[in-house]
């Protein structure tokens, strides 16, 4: 069975950062890139954090940043979790699976 990795890059998604949650927590691993938020989005997510055993935050820079943020180095950073027996899913925090159990589906890869 295959383990499932979630991996994302944010940046003022308080709004939306708990939804998202709720969509990718059975996941294996979950690791969360921030990009500068000025909101609550990262004291939101490392909530959500305690309730999972292997969610990591990177804050890439500190909050109100406002200079321009290169996303590739972001979204690059944010597979740095991955290992060769892992399959990572990058899910944008506004994304959403329905109507199946997608972590399953994605183990259950042959």
């Amino acid at each position: 069975m295959n383990k499932v990795m979630v991996a994302a890059i944010c940046r003022d998604e308080e709004n939306h950062i708990q939804e998202w949650y709720r969509n990718v927590c059975g996941a294996d691993r979950i690791l969360l890139v921030d990009t500068g938020s000025g909101d609550r989005t990262v004291e939101i997510a490392r909530s959500l954090a305690s309730d999972h055993p292997d969610f990591n935050i990177i804050q890439m820079f500190p909050a109100g940043y406002e200079h321009a943020v290169q996303y590739d180095m972001a979204r690059n950073l944010s597979f740095t979790g991955a290992t060769e027996d892992t399959i990572v899913m990058w899910i944008d925090i506004d994304e959403r699976f329905e109507g199946c159990d997608w972590v399953d589906v994605v183990r259950n890869v042959p």
